[in-house]
């Protein structure tokens, strides 16, 4: 299973789709053949949270982040684990290529929402984006 939001976590100068496509496409490329072919899953979604990243990273722990109760805790860091791996989607077309590059059995749309309605439009965009021409 390839989760591209994940992978694109891992590099937070990616800023933009077209970035965010290039590198899921140039570690594919890296791949072996054979291991390239055992991935039959793909978890699409887009996060783009590099500058998250450098400001979290500068400003360190929360202030007292120990002395919060253990369920304030957690919700700091869900929330914190939220603005990284974002669960957006690609709007961008070219977003087929990642597909194309790999020929999955099965692509889940990896998306946060907060409502079915939000669900939708999302689900509808990345839709539209792998329909598209890129």
């Amino acid at each position: 299973m390839l989760d591209t939001g994940h992978l694109l976590n891992s590099d937070p100068t990616v800023a933009d789709e077209q970035s965010a496509v290039a590198l899921v496409l140039k570690r594919i490329a890296q791949l072996s053949p054979q291991v390239r072919t055992r991935i039959e899953g793909v978890h699409l979604n887009l996060s783009l949270s590099g500058d998250y990243q450098r400001q979290a990273q500068a400003a360190g722990i929360p202030a007292r982040f120990a002395e919060h109760p253990f369920d304030e805790q957690f919700a700091i860091a869900r929330d914190h684990v939220a603005e990284i791996d974002q669960h957006r989607p690609f709007t961008s077309p070219c977003c087929q290529e990642i597909i194309a590059a790999l020929r999955p059995r099965v692509v889940t749309h990896e998306l946060l929402m907060r409502s079915r309605d939000e669900l939708e439009r999302h689900l509808l965009t990345q839709y539209r984006a792998l329909n598209g021409g890129c």
